[in-house]
């Protein structure tokens, strides 16, 4: 995805451009978080009304800032091993020290809490300082219009954010191997985050 190959009689590698190389990474993720939720979900909650042992919705589709800030705080309540987050900018979340608070408690009972910010605001230097002090991990990588939060591998909030919208959009998924895939993507997105270092 950050190379390219240029055939020959040998064949050479090349790195693309990192501004081109990033957008176009980060583009390729957005189509496949659209068509998880444009294609797999409504299949998915197509086959749970076939089948009648499997009672409990697979997902839920809300809109707005409180209900995405609701879904995330019941998330966090309930979270026993990992909580991640991807697709913050401190200038843009509300609650900011409301969730500060609540991802001390996860560290104090040794949850594994990870976020990875969008945007190195130095007017927030400050609150992130307090959040790292607090043992949250936390990195960057240049992602816009979506985030998504991650309990346990086992459930996920994917919130579209883009500003032609009249409001957020937040998918909650409650199927294990679609939360997987999201953790998966995390993880993969974590280790080529660059490191938040305070000065």
């Amino acid at each position: 995805e950050l190379v390219q190959k240029i055939k020959g009689e040998t064949n050479m590698f090349e790195a693309i451009e990192p501004s081109i190389a990033i957008k176009t990474l980060t583009e390729k993720r957005i189509n496949e978080l659209k068509y998880v939720t444009e294609e797999i979900i409504p299949r998915l909650k197509s086959f749970s009304g076939e089948r009648n042992e499997i009672k409990k919705e697979i997902a839920f589709l809300s809109h707005g800032e409180e209900s995405s800030y609701n879904i995330s705080q019941e998330m966090i309540y309930n979270a026993k091993r990992s909580l991640y987050m991807i697709g913050w900018r401190f200038k843009t979340i509300t609650h900011l020290h409301d969730f500060l608070r609540y991802f001390s408690s996860l560290i104090k009972k040794k949850i594994d809490v990870r976020i990875i910010v969008t945007d190195k605001d130095p007017k927030h230097k400050k609150l992130v300082k307090e959040y790292i002090s607090s043992g949250i991990k936390i990195k960057y990588f240049p992602l816009e219009n979506f985030s998504i939060t991650i309990r346990d591998a086992e459930e996920c909030k994917i919130t579209f954010k883009d500003p032609q919208l009249p409001s957020k959009i937040n998918i909650r998924i409650n199927e294990k191997d679609l939360a997987k895939y999201h953790n998966d993507y995390f993880l993969d997105i974590w280790k080529k985050a660059e490191n938040w270092k305070l000065k």
